[in-house]
């Protein structure tokens, strides 16, 4: 086991499972669908298809999803062996999604800045999903020859 992998990763996992945890199941705690959002894809095709509450609760349901799947990885040990991340890997996948469906619906409305700051946590994701990659690469055996 190594941990100093673990705690190479260890920042990873606080910021998005904090990001998530608290954004999806605050959503999921309060009943119905909020009149902040409502009002402002009340006017957009959002609210005839999907219809707005399927759009706030696959927001949701994702942002929970994502953060479940930072939790799993992190019980499992995955930072803790060489190679295998792949509910990590899940869990920033769904966390990339997320930030684009929220990137979408505020371009949707016309709110350029949000969505730049949306398409920026979306690459600030690849970022941290290479950072991954790079520090739980498979370590080379000692006597191999290529």
């Amino acid at each position: 086991m190594n941990y100093q992998r673990f705690l190479a990763l260890l920042p990873v996992y606080i910021l998005f499972t904090a990001t998530f945890a608290l954004a999806g199941f605050s959503k999921l705690i309060e009943p119905g669908v909020p009149q902040w959002f409502s009002d402002q894809f009340g006017k957009t095709f959002l609210a005839q298809f999907p219809g707005l509450w399927l759009s706030f609760y696959s927001i949701a349901l994702l942002e929970s999803l994502a953060a479940v799947l930072f939790v799993v990885s992190l019980v499992k040990g995955e930072s803790l062996r060489p190679g295998n991340t792949t509910i990590l890997n899940g869990g920033l996948l769904v966390s990339a999604l997320v930030f684009c469906q929220l990137g979408f619906g505020l371009r949707l409305v016309n709110e350029f800045t949000g969505a730049f700051n949306l398409f920026m946590y979306t690459v600030g994701t690849a970022v941290a999903y290479m950072y991954v990659v790079f520090v739980t690469k498979k370590e080379p055996l000692a006597n191999s020859q290529d």
